[in-house]
């Protein structure tokens, strides 16, 4: 009597195996892991920005502030580093008056006399608005894809911080708000 030679199914799905893993990790974890990066980056930036902000309603001048976001790069550096990319910044200061209205000042803009701190609709609450426009990165960019998995994603990123600085040149008698 002869014997039939028989196959063993121990490790018959072996060569499935490596193939559902390649699928699980490209299509599902690589994504997740991606995603899972945008709030982390959208946090650090949004702590970046207010610093910057905070650091902003602490200057001497309102001409200091502009400098400081237009000549200090630490804040970019570090952002761009995380992969978070700087696309638009821009800095004005919002008076609030008693009576509710509000005004909004660029960089070229001087506050009018009836908005200072003794002006007629004084006393104001002053403060410093921040405004970005960021580009966060996914780990992986590709031509087509959905916002996040493949392209980078924009978000605007708004920090606004009180201007403590109320008083007056000596020399000039001109508020700091103005110079």
């Amino acid at each position: 009597m002869q014997q039939k030679a028989c196959r063993v199914q121990n490790g018959a799905a072996i060569m499935e195996y490596g193939g559902a893993l390649m699928m699980f990790v490209c299509f599902l974890l690589i994504p997740l892991i991606d995603i899972g990066m945008i709030p982390i980056r959208h946090f650090f930036a949004a702590g970046t920005i207010n610093d910057l902000g905070y650091r902003m309603g602490h200057c001497k001048k309102r001409s200091d502030a502009y400098t400081m976001l237009t000549s200090e790069a630490w804040w970019k550096h570090s952002l761009n580093t995380f992969g978070v990319n700087i696309n638009n910044a821009s800095l004005t200061l919002i008076a609030c008056a008693q009576s509710g209205e509000k005004a909004t000042f660029s960089q070229s803009q001087t506050l009018p006399p009836q908005w200072l701190p003794n002006g007629t609709k004084g006393p104001c609450i002053y403060s410093v608005n921040l405004n970005t426009i960021v580009k966060m990165n996914p780990i992986y960019l590709g031509k087509v894809g959905l916002p996040g998995f493949n392209t980078p994603i924009t978000f605007d990123i708004t920090s606004r911080s009180s201007w403590e600085n109320l008083g007056c040149d000596p020399n000039t008698l001109q508020y700091y708000i103005n110079e």
